[in-house]
């Protein structure tokens, strides 16, 4: 450890402020990631990500957060759940969740691009190839169906009118109005959405539709961002917030000098990872075991499993 310390900081004086990058797994803590921020901070740097990381889902530009809005158990009081995706596919708990609200008197929805086990507990399931414009359709039939209070919306929120103007060429079905109907009149309802198989687009739709709607910020409704890996959501709220690919870009570039990976195998992604990484003058690598990167790495630390460790996530 104290190897890894003293290459870094002669990195730091050699290179000056944002010269080192870290990469962190999501099956890291909060409290592990919380110190990998500090550490960072010690060394004049800002880049901290995760290769596990892709583009933002877009609820940030939305609601200012790139976080769900409602928590999980609030769907049993809710009247309505819109799941969006291969929720049930790619998170089996929180299906199970779902179908436990479907048996009560929550209206259950699903909407994706092919048939999804939700359908089985869902009063309505509809299968889609264009999952943007139809969420396209949807915003316009709300607003056009009265279920928008317009004046409340423009004073509250920026962009009202460039959002109604992206809808308006939008095809509006009998299925998209009967679904607009469900949606605008349930006073809780609660949007899922599987952020592995939605599009960042579409799920700024989604959150478009739940604030023009009034159905964010307040119980039993808003959006649920169901993420991929364990810990994701932790990562993100204590600022690892890069993805791989800007960390490799700035490898790439020569902005980055050094780069420490904790628990993750970027080289076993693809020969161009290993190419860029061996541009680093120094690369450090964390792992439980023997990885592809680790093998390239120039100082290796042996790190513990999730099971032989505290924190939370």
């Amino acid at each position: 450890v104290l190897h890894l310390i003293k290459k870094l900081q002669a990195v730091r004086a050699s290179y000056g402020e944002g010269s080192i990058a870290f990469a962190l797994s999501p099956r890291f803590t909060n409290e592990e990631a919380y110190v990998l921020r500090k550490i960072a901070e010690k060394l004049d740097t800002g880049i901290v990500g995760s290769f596990s990381l892709e583009d933002p889902s877009g609820l940030k530009e939305v609601l200012g957060y790139d976080a769900s809005t409602t928590g999980y158990n609030e769907l049993y009081n809710a009247q309505m759940v819109l799941s969006v995706g291969k929720v049930a596919e790619n998170h089996p708990v929180f299906g199970i969740k779902m179908k436990k609200a479907a048996s009560g008197k929550t209206t259950l929805v699903s909407v994706s691009d092919r048939e999804t086990r939700a359908e089985e507990w869902a009063s309505l399931g509809i299968n889609t190839a264009d999952g943007l414009n139809f969420f396209k359709g949807i915003i316009k039939a709300l607003i056009e169906m009265g279920y928008v209070d317009e004046a409340k919306v423009s004073d509250s929120a920026v962009g009202y009118d460039t959002l109604k103007q992206a809808v308006q060429e939008a095809e509006v079905t009998e299925q998209i109005r009967n679904l607009a109907k469900l949606y605008g009149d349930a006073k809780k309802a609660v949007i899922v959405i599987d952020e592995d198989s939605v599009s960042g687009e579409t799920i700024r739709l989604l959150a478009d539709m739940g604030v023009i709607t009034g159905k964010v910020g307040m119980p039993h409704r808003g959006i649920i961002l169901l993420r991929s890996h364990c810990n994701t959501q932790g990562l993100l709220d204590m600022g690892v917030q890069k993805t791989g690919k800007e960390i490799l870009d700035l490898v790439n570039s020569g902005r980055v000098k050094a780069l420490v990976i904790m628990g993750e195998d970027p080289a076993a992604a693809g020969s161009m990872n290993s190419e860029i990484l061996q541009k680093l003058e120094f690369l450090a690598v964390g792992d439980i075991v023997m990885t592809d990167t680790a093998g390239k790495a120039d100082l290796v630390l042996p790190l513990v499993s999730y099971a032989e460790t505290d924190g939370t996530f």
